[in-house]
């Protein structure tokens, strides 16, 4: 397949297939962060007046720090990942290792450490979600 070809199949790629998939992980991790703030408000009535928390209650919040420590860190992860390639091509284009546009290059070891902290933050609120309703019923 013709270099031009290739490129306008991965702009297509990029445009029809991951903006949709970055979307919806964006308003997904949204929706999840709504849930997990509603879930630490129904443990907040379950504090007792001398501001005690019963062990359920207290394991459920552990569950959604752990949510909230892994949606931060994913973030963080990816930002600091793309930084540091940026920063690398900056590098190379400034020393002239760069001919052209095509050498720069997305790879796709630069995403995993955020696509796991994705799915291991949805784990945690998995596991916080179910305690929430089986406490509740």
């Amino acid at each position: 397949m013709p270099p031009k070809e290739r490129g306008e199949i991965e702009a297509t790629i990029d445009e029809e297939i991951w903006s949709v998939y970055d979307s919806n992980t964006k308003i997904f991790s949204a929706i999840c962060r709504k849930l997990a703030f509603a879930e630490g408000g129904i443990c907040w009535f379950f504090k007792s007046q001398a501001n005690h928390l019963p062990p359920d209650i207290i394991f459920i919040l552990k569950f959604l720090i752990l949510f909230f420590a892994s949606d931060a860190l994913q973030y963080f992860l990816a930002a600091t990942i793309y930084w540091s390639v940026g920063k690398y091509y900056e590098y190379c284009n400034a020393h002239g290792l760069i001919k052209t546009p095509k050498q720069v290059v997305k790879q796709a070891w630069m995403n995993r450490a955020s696509l796991l902290l994705f799915l291991v933050k949805i784990v945690f609120l998995v596991i916080a979600s179910y305690c929430t309703i089986k406490l509740l019923t």
